[in-house]
Parts: C-alpha cells; sequence; structure tokens
C-alpha cells in the first residue's frame, strides 16, 4: 500500500509540469496512432529512413564505420600497391583528409600519383590522372617553377635517397654536378631514408657511403662518381683510393651505434611489415616528414626539383637571399640531361648511340623503346597515326587497351587505371556512385516530407 500511495503522491507533480490536453490535441494523437495501426508500413518506413541516415554519417568514418590514422592508412595502401607492382617500388609521399577521405600521394617510376583512402585504411580509390612521361630532353624537364624556399646565404641542402633505389641514385647522378658547381656557397649533406627496400647490401653501402663522407670527405666525389656509373663498390673504393681499414672501422662503429644488424635481423620491427629500419638519420626522416627515396630537402623544407644538373643547380639558387646568390646561378651551364635510373650515366630513357664502320650513329635502345631516332621509357604513352599506343616493357610499342580487358599497369589502359589486372574507367565509376548519392538524397528527402505531412 506504502508503494501505490507514493506513485499517487508523484502523479500530480507530472501534472503540474505538463500542460492537460486540449480536445484537439487528443484528436490528433488519436488519428495518428489509427494512421500507424491502419498502415503499419509507416513503421518500416520510419525505421529504413534512420537505418539510412545513420549509414550516411557513418560514412564519414569510412567503409566500416571506423577511422584510422593518416599514417596507418598510408602504409596499409603502399603495403597493398607494392603487391601489385612488379617490382615493389611504391612509396609514400605525403597523407592528408580531403572530403572525408585521406588523400595519399605515391611515387611510382618517378611519378607522383594521387590517391584516396576511405578512413578505416581498407578501401582505396585512385585518382584519374594523365601518366605521361614528357620528353626526357625537353626544356619543361629543367624549368624550375618558383617554390616558396626558405632563403639563406650559406643554404642547407639536404637530399635523402636509399643507395640502391633506382630513382635515388638518379637523383644523386644529378645533385652532385650541382653540388660541386656551387661548392662551399652551400652546405649539402646525402642523407639517408629511415627503411630498407633492397635488402642487406643497401644497408652496407648505406653505411659505406656515410663514412666515406664524414672520415675520408676527399675521396667522397671520386667514389660516388664511380659507384654511381659501375655499382661496383669494390671497385670504386680501390678506383677513389680509399683507406679500407679506415672505413671498416667507421663502419662498424656506426652499424653498433644504431642498431644497423639487429634491426636487419628483427622482422617484428620491420615497417609494414617488409622493410627493415635504418635509423642513421631517422631523427631528421620524421622532423622533415621524409616518405621515400628520393626526398629534397632546402633549409629545413621538402621542395620538388627536375633531377638533372641544370635543374637540381636552378632549385638550389632559390633558396640564396638577393645579395648572397653565386655567379653560377647565372651561368648555370650545367647538363641539362636527366640521367638513367639505377647505374650508368645514359640518358633516363636509356639510349646509347653506338657507331657502324661508316662512322653513322645509330640509337639502341636499352632501357625503352625505339621510336623515329629516339628512344621512349618504359610505360611512356604516345598518338601515332590517331592511335593511343604504350611503350611496353618488351621493348615494343602497343596499342592501349579497352575497358575491362587484361592488364598489369595503369599505362597500358586508355583510361589509365589498372586494377584486379582489369582495365577500368574510373570516372565513370565514380559519376555512376555521385548519382545513386543523389537518388539517396531525393529518395530521403521524399521520405522526409512525407513523414512531416503525417504527423502535421
Amino acid at each position: 500500500m506504502g508503494e501505490k500511495t507514493e506513485d499517487n503522491e508523484k502523479t500530480p507533480e507530472v501534472k503540474e509540469n505538463n500542460p492537460v490536453k486540449t480536445s484537439t490535441e487528443t484528436k490528433k494523437s488519436v488519428d495518428v496512432t489509427k494512421k500507424i495501426r491502419d498502415n503499419p508500413w509507416i513503421v518500416s518506413t520510419i525505421v529504413l529512413a534512420v537505418l539510412a541516415l545513420l549509414l550516411i554519417f557513418s560514412g564519414n568514418m569510412g567503409m566500416t564505420g571506423k577511422t584510422i590514422s593518416e599514417q596507418d592508412a598510408g602504409e596499409n595502401l603502399v603495403s597493398y600497391l607494392n603487391t601489385q607492382v612488379p617490382q615493389g617500388e611504391v612509396t609514400l609521399e605525403s597523407i592528408e583528409e580531403e572530403k572525408g577521405l585521406y588523400k595519399a600521394t605515391v611515387s611510382y617510376q618517378g611519378q607522383e600519383i594521387p590517391m584516396y583512402v576511405t578512413k578505416d585504411g581498407e578501401n582505396m580509390v585512385q585518382g584519374v590522372q594523365a601518366l605521361e612521361q614528357t620528353s626526357n630532353n625537353s626544356d619543361q624537364n629543367n624549368q624550375q617553377n618558383q617554390q616558396d624556399i626558405p632563403k639563406s646565404d650559406n643554404p642547407e641542402v639536404e637530399l635523402f635517397v636509399m643507395s640502391y633505389c633506382p630513382y635515388g641514385t638518379q637523383a644523386q647522378k644529378g645533385m652532385l654536378p650541382a653540388v660541386q658547381a656551387l661548392d662551399d656557397s652551400i652546405d649539402f649533406n646525402m642523407r639517408y631514408v629511415s627503411y630498407l627496400m633492397h635488402g642487406e647490401k643497401e644497408a652496407h653501402e648505406n653505411t659505406r657511403q656515410y663514412c666515406i663522407d664524414e672520415e675520408q670527405g676527399d675521396k667522397y666525389m671520386d667514389y660516388m662518381t664511380c659507384f654511381l656509373d659501375s655499382g661496383n663498390s669494390d671497385e670504386c673504393l680501390n678506383e677513389a683510393n680509399i683507406d679500407e681499414n679506415k672505413l671498416q672501422s667507421c663502419v662498424e662503429e656506426t652499424n653498433k651505434k644504431y642498431n644497423v644488424t639487429e634491426l636487419l635481423k628483427d622482422k617484428s620491427s620491420y615497417r609494414s611489415g617488409r622493410y627493415p629500419q635504418y635509423n642513421l638519420h631517422k631523427d631528421l626522416n620524421e622532423e622533415y616528414g621524409v616518405g621515400g627515396s628520393p626526398t629534397l630537402v632546402i633549409n629545413g623544407k621538402q621542395v620538388n626539383s627536375g633531377r638533372s644538373p641544370t635543374a637540381y643547380l636552378d632549385t638550389i639558387c632559390q633558396a640564396f637571399t638577393e645579395d648572397s646568390k653565386p655567379d653560377v646561378c647565372e651561368e648555370n651551364d650545367l647538363s641539362t640531361e636527366t640521367y638513367s635510373t639505377m647505374f650508368g650515366y645514359d640518358r633516363e630513357n636509356g639510349g646509347a648511340r653506338t657507331g657502324d664502320d661508316n662512322d653513322k650513329e645509330e640509337i639502341k635502345c636499352t632501357k625503352g623503346c625505339k621510336f623515329d631516332d629516339s628512344c621512349i621509357s618504359f610505360g611512356h604513352r604516345l598518338e601515332i597515326d590517331n592511335k593511343s599506343m604504350y611503350c611496353d616493357i618488351s621493348k615494343d610499342l602497343k596499342l592501349q587497351k579497352e575497358e575491362n580487358q587484361s592488364c598489369q599497369n595503369d599505362f597500358e589502359c586508355l583510361s589509365n587505371e589498372c586494377s584486379g589486372g582489369e582495365c577500368f574507367n574510373i570516372k565513370e565509376k565514380v559519376e555512376k556512385i555521385d548519382s545513386k548519392v543523389n537518388k539517396s538524397n531525393n529518395l530521403l528527402k521524399s521520405i522526409w516530407n512525407f513523414l512531416s505531412g503525417i504527423f502535421k
């Protein structure tokens, strides 16, 4: 009885806080209840509308509704891409949030490609971008856009590479002549990316180059010029007259200080489960946000540059204050050639000239396809007699492929998109998705208007 009395005592308090319903309001409540009882599908519609709204809002977090960090999403993407390309050379350049997704810029075969990843890191969409490379000898390769590079009287220039990265060696071959031309007017340092993609030999060569520069600096240029040409370190140590006992002592000390050998053995510490850490310049990698090889940093800021000697010189010269700029910046008579990747000083497209008995020159393409009187790089696209062609790794020019045809590389497809072994048109797919989203929005709007009319 006591509990019943207490319940009765609370009832007047509720009535005091809620005005007594008028007969009109009571009638509306009865009408709505009757409509729902007579039309049970209304409840189903409401539930479906709520679920649709939940899906829309959860979509801002990713396909699965969870969110991972930008760096984790980027590493997931690069790890996946390296299982899809023949040589596994994809590296992450940058990643940032854009329009509810992560926009990642990855580097592959010297090209930077934008890609989008859902925030859960489990789905990716490649952006539409022409991957056609320009002619290697074009002026465009050597003209540097004016960049917002911090100025100083004695610019600090740092080039981050992996010693066996094809594009790292290409960058070194272009950078060293510019460094020699600028001499003491800049503070130049070769740095090394904080992970290895080319095995134990890369760890040894990174450390070898570092020690020669640190302790036998007067022989560094001779060694590097030889190594970048032949790739034979033993031969180049001898040619550059390196004191090998002194070098070995430095290598052992450096390996011990930075746990190089231990990190090579400890697979649990590998980046993305694939790449050993190499911590010689780890702090600088983190400070500048270095993601791959090569990365150029001038006065503490990442900058872009072509890879010919004259292009690097032009870029560095932008970092001088007006009164401190050396004369070589105005003269700039360095080579405009972008050298080949890996070892050797051929042109970037791999063309080399050979003579016959009549001293006539003939083009021999070692790393590309022959076209007219020149060589074009693998993956290069061009129009021939109104047909879209590309340079295949077989060294043959082939027709680009239609949608749904089999492929291994983006450049094989007319759409520049190869996924799951087939060419596809991402632009059309995005347009279809947009169309579906618009239809969904219109449906939800109609549902909302309908429900609003019911409850008026």
